[in-house]
């Protein structure tokens, strides 16, 4: 046993609970009033073989109720209603990766394969609509409060399936020379 050379005290704050549920963070697009989503809201001819899609939320998430294709994802809007109303296929775990970048707030998709051509495609967060506590919760257990599911985009006809690749790279001090199989 190690003895202490005198008193040892810890001095803390505790802050204010947190009462307020995460919500989709609303700093993008015409005056600010679209959730920060890449693509944007409304966007069209959105490369079919984008590798990325994001959507960034109000506070840090809890990375355990995220779950591609259930609390999470996106979701081809077969009626064009904007909502998730049973007529939609929703991309799952075999179409997408999901991570949370706590950090930047952000929710990423990441594309496996390429998107279909002209195609109406949707974000969505599951929220607490049902009261079944099943939705997108921040690290203090709230949920978000409704599902969000109103964030789309369509992609492009473009008939590139081949996404570019890196060919050729060089790096000094100063620079750094990247070439690519295809124009980005």
């Amino acid at each position: 046993s190690v003895a202490m050379p005198g008193p040892f005290f810890v001095r803390f704050t505790a802050g204010a609970s947190d009462a307020t549920a995460p919500t989709l963070k609303g700093t993008c697009g015409t005056g600010g009033t679209e959730a920060c989503s890449v693509p944007l809201a409304g966007s069209t001819a959105v490369l079919r073989n984008t590798p990325e899609f994001t959507v960034t939320v109000s506070e840090a998430l809890d990375p355990a109720s995220l779950t591609v294709g259930t609390t999470a994802g996106l979701y081809i809007d077969a009626d064009s209603s904007s909502t998730k109303n049973g007529a939609e296929v929703i991309l799952g775990a075999s179409a997408l990766t999901l991570t949370f970048d706590a950090v930047a707030r952000r929710i990423v998709l990441g594309s496996k394969a390429q998107l279909a051509a002209s195609t109406r495609y949707c974000f969505f967060l599951l929220g607490d609509d049902s009261g079944m506590n099943t939705g997108v919760k921040d690290t203090t257990g709230l949920e978000l409060a409704t599902t969000s599911q109103n964030k789309c985009f369509t992609t492009g006809n473009e008939s590139d399936a081949t996404a570019p690749a890196l060919s050729f790279v060089d790096a000094d001090n100063f620079k750094v020379v990247a070439k690519f199989s295809e124009a980005l």
